[in-house]
Parts: C-alpha cells; sequence; structure tokens
C-alpha cells in the first residue's frame, strides 16, 4: 500500500511539472496582445472598420458601457471585433476632367471615387485624350480630396529635321564646348592655348560664335560627367583654373576619367575651348528656338510651324530648332543596337547626351522597326546606326515645348 501511494505520488508531481513547464513553453511563444481592458473602454473613441448595420467605416463612436462582446455606444450597438482604436484606412477623392483616366500605378484594384485604402504611398496617373498626362506620389494617412487639372497638349512646331551633331562640339548646362580643329590637334603651352581660344571663330547651326575661352577646372568636370567615357581621342586638357600662390602652374582634367592636378604652364597638353551662352535652357523647346531667332523672323508664331528641311523659307527657322536641340539635349546617341532574326526586328534606343541632376536622358526613345524585305542589308544598317558620326533624321512634333518623337 505504502509502495503504492509513493507511485502515484510521483505521478501527480511529474504530471504537475509537466503542466507548468508547457504552461511556461506557451507563455514565451505566444506574448499577449496589448489591447484596450473591457473595464477602461467606457467613454473612449473607437472606429468602425467596415459597413455594418447603421454604422459607416470610418465613423468614430464613442463607448458608454460593454455587454459581452459588444459595445453600446452613442451610435448603437456593435461587435467589439467591429471596432478599431486608430483609422486603418482612408478615402481617397480625385477631381479632374470627367473624360480623365485615372490610375493608381502601384495597386492592383481600380480607382474609383472615395475609394478605400490602407495608410502608405500612392502613384497616381491622370490621362486624357489632348491632354498633357499627369502623374504624382501621394501619402495616404487621413481621408483626402485631391483636385488635378490637366495642361492642353499645345502643338508649336512639327515636321523633319536632322538631329545634327555639333562638329567637334558639345553642350552641357549653357555651354559650349569645341574640340580643338583637325589642324591644331598638337600639344601646347598654357599660353599659347588660351591664345588660341580667343581666336577661336565658328559657325555652328548658323549661328556664329567667337567668344571662347578656356575653361575652369569645374566645367571640364561637368563635361567628363556629360559625356560617355573614353569619348575624347585627347583626353587631357588645359584649364583656366590657376593658383595666386604658385603662378607657374595651371590645372588640367582628363576628361575621359575626371583626373584633375596641376601643370607648369610651359608643359604641353590640348586646348579645348568653352563659349558660354545667353539661352535660358529652363525654356521649352519651342520658345528656346524662338529667343535664338532674330525678333525681325516671325517663323515660330503661336500657330503651329511645319518645318521641313527642302523649304529654304523656313531655314531660318531649323536653325533655331537644331541650335536649340544641341543646347538643351546635347548630341544624340544611339545605342543598343540589335537585330532578332526570328522576328525580324531591328531594335535599338536614342537618347540625349545631356542629362538631368540623377544622370537620366533628357530625351529617350526605344525603337523597334520591322524588317520585311529579305534582301535588306540589316549589318549595313546597323553598322550604321552605331557609327559615332550618324546624324537621326527626326519626323517629330513638339507638344508644350517638348520634342515628341513621332519617327526616324
Amino acid at each position: 500500500m505504502v509502495q503504492s501511494l509513493k507511485i502515484i505520488t510521483i505521478l501527480i508531481f511529474t504530471i504537475l511539472s509537466s503542466s507548468l513547464f508547457f504552461t511556461g513553453c506557451t507563455t514565451l511563444k505566444q506574448p499577449e496582445k496589448k489591447v484596450v481592458p473591457i473595464h477602461k473602454m467606457v467613454g473612449i473613441t473607437l472606429y468602425v472598420k467596415k459597413d455594418v448595420s447603421s454604422f459607416k467605416r470610418g465613423d468614430a463612436v464613442t463607448v458608454l458601457s460593454v455587454e459581452d462582446l459588444f459595445a453600446i455606444t452613442d451610435k448603437g450597438r456593435i461587435l467589439l471585433s467591429d471596432l478599431e482604436e486608430q483609422r486603418s484606412t482612408f478615402r481617397l477623392t480625385i477631381n479632374t476632367l470627367d473624360s480623365a483616366q485615372i490610375r493608381i500605378l502601384n495597386i492592383k484594384p481600380k480607382y474609383s471615387d472615395g475609394m478605400w485604402l490602407k495608410t502608405g504611398k500612392y502613384h497616381i496617373e491622370v490621362s486624357a485624350d489632348g491632354y498633357q498626362k499627369h502623374k504624382r506620389w501621394i501619402v495616404l494617412y487621413r481621408d483626402k480630396v485631391i483636385t488635378i487639372p490637366l495642361k492642353k497638349l499645345t502643338l508649336s512646331a512639327n515636321g523633319i529635321l536632322t538631329w545634327q551633331r555639333g562638329e567637334e562640339s558639345y553642350s552641357v548646362n549653357g555651354l559650349i564646348f569645341q574640340m580643338q580643329s583637325a589642324d591644331r590637334t598638337q600639344k601646347m603651352r598654357w599660353e599659347t592655348a588660351k591664345e588660341y581660344c580667343a581666336g577661336l571663330n565658328i559657325s555652328l547651326f548658323g549661328f556664329r560664335a567667337d567668344h571662347f575661352s578656356l575653361p575652369k577646372d569645374t566645367e571640364l568636370l561637368q563635361l567628363f560627367q556629360a559625356t560617355r567615357p573614353y569619348e575624347h581621342p585627347n583626353a587631357v586638357y588645359w584649364t583656366s583654373t590657376t593658383d595666386s600662390e604658385h603662378k607657374s602652374y595651371a590645372k588640367y582634367v582628363n576628361i575621359n576619367s575626371g583626373e584633375n592636378s596641376w601643370y607648369k604652364k610651359h608643359g604641353k597638353t590640348y586646348a579645348l575651348c568653352r563659349h558660354e551662352t545667353d539661352a535660358d535652357l529652363t525654356l521649352p523647346l519651342d520658345k528656346l528656338a524662338k529667343s535664338l531667332m532674330d525678333d525681325k523672323v516671325a517663323l515660330l508664331s503661336s500657330a503651329a510651324l511645319h518645318i521641313n528641311e527642302d523649304a529654304s523659307k523656313n531655314r531660318r527657322a531649323i536653325n533655331a530648332l537644331e541650335m536649340a536641340l544641341f543646347l538643351k539635349y546635347g548630341n544624340p546617341i544611339l545605342q543598343n543596337v540589335s537585330y532578332y532574326t526570328d522576328d525580324q526586328v531591328l531594335s535599338y534606343e536614342i537618347i540625349s547626351q545631356n542629362r538631368d541632376n540623377n544622370g537620366k536622358p533628357f530625351f529617350y526613345k526605344k525603337i523597334r522597326v520591322h524588317i520585311e524585305d529579305d534582301d535588306v542589308d540589316v549589318d549595313s544598317i546597323k553598322a550604321q546606326l552605331m557609327d559615332p558620326s550618324f546624324e537621326p533624321i527626326v519626323d517629330f512634333d513638339i507638344v508644350n515645348g517638348k520634342l515628341i518623337f513621332l519617327g526616324m
């Protein structure tokens, strides 16, 4: 009997120990959620999670008392599970043209007026025929009504012209950089380089440029950032930057690598000259072109102008547009030229040399051309497109001051 009692006692102790052990483990793995105790709910404001009975989603209610699983509020009786302490969703309404299409680009649900969305960032797109597309990011943390007026698309010029390269020239931030001419590619001392630039006189797109000088080191570094690596055969160029304490030295810049340092003025390296324009590059393309023309010439009027390179009467307007293209976008660059044999598709990209502060080209267009004729020499076309001197003939519109690429 005593032996039996000992065995029973051991079994009871073991069961109790196991129970306590598992209870402790369960508590560690599943921490208790922080909720408002029922006795503290009375008098506080809660929010309705969804439409239910006479309650509307987002309504604020004051709890008067609690009965079992229900809250008795100033607006009636509702399940506690249908209430939340803080609102988690909010309504978004966008007011714009009746004909406009509204999309939220970073979520799947289609937009509708007053739609409910969780707190967060949303990418809005509003578009309509004949109007400029509008995009913006918004942060939603309360009910929001946004009014988005759309700008009408205005055609100021259209036609066909050549996106010409400046011959040995580059345009960066309103500065025109001109390489040494073919007969002056030898190295020269600093003083000689200054004289060379001061005497430089060129014609660019029908415009005369004759106020050249050596660039500062910071200006040449801008050119380094704007052009492709190893684009320049003669990479190391004099600058006008000098040191007052070491007057026999001037700075040079390697525009293929960005390296810059000091060099004795009686040493020799290459000259690259800069010309500062008065052009306002913040102007839209059509207004920039108009500002480059003589006041007496009114070819770029408020009415849409059709430009054809064969029409000599429009030559001044063409020159102005080509110069505006050069100043605002820089030289054209064709890249990623590929031919897909199975699809008989030639694919390439045309971008502007000039970029914004984030390194994004001001102009970018991907082009796919179907080659249906088997006799076409695709390799020859590819070679032409990849030639650094290639100048695309552009079928274009200028709409709201921006170049719209229609074809090439």
